[in-house]
């Protein structure tokens, strides 16, 4: 999640919002990839969204969207679409979440591991405790 988060950072998690409403664009969250691991990455894509990644710039429902959080001007996403991560669909199924890390370059997300279904979102990321010198709300 470079360079929004960083190895050996400290945050908090909170879980009750999703178990009121749904996880909304951009909220950082913490997932169970495996059975064994949990990943923090971004969500990019809701239930009904579609997804396109071309020349490096993300379309949502075919809207140009702007990444704000993405800061090196050297980064580069690979093109893909929600066909390519979950053939014979061309939106993101309900109760499924489309998440990227923000090193895009070197991301285990969805990409690779598929679509998160949302039974497997334990919560978001608020803030982050340690280093103290970083500390501050995550976003």
């Amino acid at each position: 999640m470079e360079p929004t988060l960083h190895n050996r950072d400290f945050l908090m998690m909170e879980r009750l919002s999703y178990y009121i409403d749904e996880p909304e664009r951009f909220d950082i969250v913490v997932f169970q990839a495996t059975k064994q691991k949990d990943y923090i990455k971004r969500v990019i894509g809701l239930p009904g969204d579609t997804i396109e990644y071309k020349d490096n710039q993300l379309y949502i429902n075919g809207t140009e969207k702007q990444e704000y959080f993405l800061t090196d001007p050297n980064a580069f996403t690979n093109d893909f679409t929600v066909n390519d991560i979950e053939p014979g669909h061309e939106s993101i199924p309900n109760g499924y979440y489309l998440v990227l890390g923000d090193n895009r370059s070197n991301s285990t997300d969805s990409r690779t591991i598929g679509l998160v279904p949302k039974e497997r979102i334990m919560g978001r990321a608020f803030l982050r405790y340690w280093p103290l010198d970083n500390f501050n709300i995550v976003r």
